[in-house]
């Protein structure tokens, strides 16, 4: 499944020690190399070779953002990395490492049956000392999102997160191997003329056993579901 992220690359030069632009992935695949990045060769030959085969000649699906994110996830101690941002044109801010799990939420909200307008808030929140267990933590991702002015409420709200929580399935996510914690929590707010009129919380493991029962109602899934009055 597609969507419409699209990537950016940087590199440093050494000679100048300076961070270029080396090109965008676009959300059909394709690759385009910027004025100041062809000091770095052939992007789309480095693509090539560093991408798995099974993504290569794909458009960008959320598992590309999230290997992309990962592989170019800091300069390395020697400056020797990439590093690599995706940006979407619901959200206001490029996604970076570790946001990877963010990458799932930004592409439930952007598929064709959800109503969600823009992305105005979009952060993971660490209240306490992570576990040491390597698939999660006590990250809590919030999220706040716009329906369209004249929608229902309940029913986009409805429409909206069931398209989320089909994102989120937490086992398929770290059977990736580009996801390595995930937050023990999700908050969403959405808003219609600018006011909070819903909101929804539903805990990792609550998506955990949907994933089991292969089943993804929101009603059911989330521990917070409130219509909330303005």
């Amino acid at each position: 499944m597609t969507g419409r992220f699209r990537i950016h690359i940087r590199k440093v030069d050494h000679d100048e020690f300076t961070a270029y632009k080396w090109g965008t992935i676009d959300p059909d695949g394709s690759i385009s190399t910027s004025d100041e990045g062809d000091r770095f060769g052939d992007l789309e030959e480095y693509v090539r070779q560093t991408l798995p085969e099974t993504y290569r000649a794909e458009p960008l699906s959320s598992e590309i953002v999230q290997f992309w994110l990962e592989r170019g996830r800091s300069y390395g101690s020697h400056a020797q990395r990439i590093k690599a941002t995706a940006e979407h044109p619901l959200v206001d801010r490029h996604l970076a490492f570790p946001e990877l799990d963010l990458v799932s939420v930004v592409h439930g909200l952007d598929r064709p049956a959800s109503r969600c307008e823009a992305v105005h808030q979009l952060i993971q929140d660490s209240p306490f000392v992570a576990r040491s267990d390597d698939s999660e933590d006590d990250r809590v991702a919030s999220v706040v999102f716009s329906l369209p002015k004249q929608a229902d409420i309940e029913t986009a709200v409805t429409v909206t997160m069931e398209q989320v929580f089909k994102q989120l399935s937490p086992q398929k996510i770290l059977d990736r191997g580009y996801v390595r914690r995930l937050p023990s929590r999700y908050l969403f707010r959405a808003v219609q003329y600018g006011r909070p009129v819903a909101e929804i919380g539903v805990s990792r493991e609550s998506l955990s056993s949907a994933d089991a029962q292969a089943s993804a109602n929101p009603s059911e899934l989330a521990d917070k579901w409130e219509i909330v009055t303005p």
